[in-house]
């Protein structure tokens, strides 16, 4: 039996948003709150840009968004998404099995208001009401 590959030192990983994807090399030792900074930090770099396809931004607060993987869950282990754990902020990305080049998804946190829809794709015909697209 060939021996095991060495766990990555350091992990490249696609953080996707609706159209936008910023690619993070982070190491695996790095937690979410240091992957969530990076990503704002990303993202507002390019603010004017990307909020003409949508996007809240910029960022005010790393609290506005949630990073989410997809993986297998339930009876059938289908991929959903599952969002990933911020209660502990000590949690390394390589103990929460995060690998290389995984896709880690942004889901936006609504505060209170409704969200605004501005793609005519994402708005339902019959209600004129934003669809969940995580659900």
């Amino acid at each position: 039996m060939p021996p095991r590959a060495a766990a990555t030192t350091t992990l490249v990983l696609r953080v996707k948003s609706h159209k936008t994807t910023v690619f993070a090399t982070v190491p695996s030792t790095a937690t979410i709150p240091t992957l969530k900074e990076l990503v704002q930090g990303a993202l507002n770099a390019h603010h004017e840009a990307e909020s003409e396809r949508g996007l809240p931004l910029p960022i005010e607060d790393p609290e506005d968004f949630i990073l989410a993987l997809r993986r297998p869950t339930g009876v059938n282990n289908r991929p959903g998404f599952v969002d990933i754990p911020e209660d502990d902020a000590s949690i390394s990305l390589a103990e929460l099995d995060v690998k290389n080049w995984d896709a880690v998804y942004i889901r936006w946190r609504i505060s209170g208001g409704k969200l605004e829809c501005n793609h005519d794709r994402l708005l339902s015909h019959s209600s004129k009401q934003c669809i969940n697209l995580w659900k």
